[in-house]
């Protein structure tokens, strides 16, 4: 595996780094799936615009309006959705940084090779308090996370029903005066929150989990970048670069 050869020409004082550490755990995770996952969301995102490209053109015909404004509103949300995916992913790695310190402390205070060294410095009182901080803030950090994006998504679609809503109410005028049978009043009030449902939800969700592999791409070329031990060696081969 072209990762691990990788590992094995990058210099033992280097890779025994904590920084080192904390970018081997983001990249060696699911490495060869990042750039198939990339493909995936720009794929799907293509999909997902040309299946509600005829719905958008059923709404702009009968409500020229309605149907511009949802477009509009759909440019801020995918903008939210790529910074809501950058921020989970920086929250992932700070998240990788503790939860490495406290599996250490856990190795440190269970494992066979430290029994003697636990016994003769009376350590494990001080290590069981550092292990209990160093998880309780890597559980804050995830509980940060998932609370925003939680609440993005709500805000998301409150946000994007509104003008929905609105073009609901507006045509129902047409509705009592005849201009409008009620057939196509629920054809394109359906079509309306059909839009929105996709932009809100599966639009949203592919744009971060675009983000998050961008990121994770440009960690990835950050390792592949790293300084071998022997200079006159060959560099390892990454299949993954970081120009997502």
């Amino acid at each position: 595996m072209l990762f691990l050869k990788k590992i094995s020409l990058i210099g033992y004082h280097r890779l025994e780094m904590p920084e080192t550490q904390d970018l081997l755990r983001k990249v060696t995770l699911e490495p060869e799936e990042v750039e198939e996952e990339t493909l995936n969301n720009i794929t799907e995102i293509g999909i997902l615009c040309l299946q509600n490209l005829s719905v958008f053109a059923i709404v702009v015909v009968h409500v020229w309006w309605a149907g511009f404004l949802l477009a509009a509103g759909a440019i801020p949300l995918s903008w939210l959705s790529l910074k809501a995916g950058n921020k989970n992913y920086q929250s992932q790695s700070d998240v990788t940084e503790k939860k490495r310190r406290y599996e250490y402390i856990s190795q440190v205070l269970l494992g066979r090779d430290a029994v003697l060294e636990r016994t003769l410095f009376s350590y494990v009182p001080f290590l069981n308090e550092r292990y209990r901080s160093t998880f309780q803030e890597a559980y804050e950090v995830e509980k940060r996370t998932l609370f925003r994006g939680m609440v993005n998504m709500k805000a998301g679609g409150v946000i994007s029903t509104l003008p929905a809503l609105f073009a609901a109410f507006i045509l129902i005028p047409g509705v009592r005066s005849g201009g409008l049978s009620v057939g196509m009043y629920i054809s394109i009030v359906n079509a309306v929150f059909s839009l929105v449902r996709t932009m809100t939800w599966s639009l949203s969700f592919q744009m971060e989990r675009l983000a998050q592999n961008r990121a994770k791409a440009k960690d990835i070329g950050m390792f592949c970048g790293m300084p071998e031990e022997d200079a006159g060696r060959r560099t390892a081969e990454c299949s993954i670069s970081e120009g997502f």
